[in-house]
């Protein structure tokens, strides 16, 4: 979301959003001698009302929707939102003669109108005019955001959990991760994080498969294997391999799904309240191998978390655990290819062995990287399903 902010040195009304890396910021206007009270006000509506534009972004209209016309209203309902929006700031609410007000059930539109009362007082129709533009500014980011065009001011999206990942930008991460498979900053800054998810796990399987074949072992596992080469991620990265490996589940579906159930603990919910009462059962038939003296120590560190992603950042935190697992399947690919080598160097010998395990490590890393790429261009179905 953008936040507004006064800039009390020059006296005018800024507009910050975050980039991925860093923050961006523009000047609105120059408010000169507006009563600071009614500023900040203005300031407080314009950050709320940008919060709930970009609620429609990370919250777009259902696809379980009863049927495509149901999905069609809800996405007109909230076009015609956007359109109301400006006019409630242009021409707000007031209260009548009698002090009373009309108040609209919908925030986005009662935030809007706070901000046209604002302006109403200050009564200046440049800064009027200023803040409008900006705010048709900012609906315009979070429509081309919604499009899959992150450009522009829309680059704020990448720092929000969208729940629907879009396919332009799937396809984008997808075309990033050809070019690095081990991951790459534009991921991060260039790219919906939902929608990099969705492409890295679709290239984590294609890395854990590539490196399962290598070691004899299930693809699942070869997270608990490179955990005893060097500490990784295991949970998340096998629970994902597992998902859509063994249960034929697409990425898309997985990622939705975590990112879901990582969204409802967030707002207070227990996602699937069979699952936890399973959950608990699986922890305590698990504790029983454990001194009784740390059980319950142990039972509440299993039990502490409702997911596994951090609840305030969980497309964020999904996609770390993604990139941590390929490169945890590059540790375990890299030491089997030494293994495999009839005259390991000893590095601790001189500098013309470091030299030549540099070279086989620089060699193991090209093999597979290709083999990453064409596992992945031969299982690319998956992705586009």
């Amino acid at each position: 979301m953008t936040t507004y902010a006064l800039d009390l040195q020059a006296g005018s009304l800024l507009a910050v959003w975050a980039s991925g890396v860093g923050h961006h910021a523009t000047t609105v206007c120059q408010l000169g001698p507006v009563v600071p009270e009614l500023a900040a006000q203005m300031c407080e509506a314009s950050t709320r009302l940008s919060t709930t534009l970009w609620d429609t972004y990370q919250r777009p209209a259902p696809h379980d929707a009863d049927d495509t016309d149901e999905r069609e209203l809800l996405e007109r309902e909230r076009g015609d939102g956007f359109a109301g929006v400006l006019a409630a700031i242009t021409a707000p609410n007031l209260p009548d003669e009698h002090g009373l007000l009309m108040v609209s059930y919908d925030p986005m539109l009662e935030y809007a109108h706070t901000v046209g009362r604002a302006l109403h007082a200050i009564a200046d129709p440049e800064i009027t005019a200023a803040v409008t533009a900006d705010v048709r500014a900012e609906i315009d980011a979070v429509a081309r955001a919604g499009l899959g065009d992150l450009s522009g001011r829309a680059v704020q999206a990448v720092a929000l959990d969208r729940l629907d990942p879009s396919p332009l930008q799937v396809a984008a991460a997808d075309r990033l991760l050809h070019e690095q498979p081990l991951g790459c900053d534009e991921l991060y800054t260039t790219i919906d994080p939902a929608a990099a998810c969705v492409a890295a796990t679709h290239w984590l399987v294609a890395a854990a498969q590539v490196t399962a074949e290598a070691a004899d072992v299930e693809p699942a596992a070869v997270f608990s294997v490179a955990d005893d080469i060097e500490a990784v991620s295991v949970e998340v990265p096998s629970y994902m391999v597992d998902v859509v490996v063994d249960r034929s589940a697409t990425p898309r579906e997985v990622v939705i799904g975590l990112l879901a159930e990582a969204d409802a603990v967030r707002h207070g919910r227990v996602p699937d309240p069979t699952g936890l009462l399973q959950r608990v059962d699986a922890a305590r038939e698990q504790i029983r191998r454990i001194d009784v003296g740390h059980r319950e120590q142990a039972l509440s560190a299993l039990l502490e978390r409702l997911t596994p992603l951090d609840p305030q950042r969980p497309a964020h935190d999904l996609l770390e655990h993604l990139l941590n697992g390929v490169r945890a399947c590059l540790l375990v690919y890299r030491e089997e290819a030494i293994d495999a080598s009839a005259a390991p160097p000893d590095r601790d010998d001189d500098e013309g062995d470091d030299d030549e395990f540099d070279r086989m490590i620089a060699a193991a890393t090209a093999a597979f990287t290709a083999a990453v790429r064409d596992r992945a261009a031969r299982d690319r179905d998956r992705l586009i399903r």
